[in-house]
């Protein structure tokens, strides 16, 4: 899943929550390694790393310059299968 931004100029906020499956319930995944990709010329593309903090979270906040898609990126670990995010745009 991707999130799409309102429009160029504008201040776009993306917030990420990685969970790792196990034999119970998700938990936190901490110290996770994440991508920001946008969409451009037809092809995602890295845009920055994050790294997830004690609960899994990781955020950004940025001025867009054009209309773009984002979406986050969890690589695949040990423990972890590889992961596209549900973010929102705030």
């Amino acid at each position: 899943m991707y999130i799409a931004s309102s429009r160029a100029g504008a201040a776009v906020y993306v917030n990420a929550l990685a969970r790792e499956r196990g034999s119970g319930s998700p938990v936190a995944a901490a110290n996770r390694r994440l991508y920001l990709q946008r969409f451009i010329a037809g092809t995602w593309q890295n845009m920055l790393v994050r790294t997830t903090d004690a609960k899994g979270q990781a955020s950004v906040g940025f001025i867009q310059r054009a209309t773009l898609a984002y979406r986050w990126v969890a690589p695949a670990t040990s423990v972890a299968d590889p992961a596209i995010s549900t973010s929102t745009v705030h």
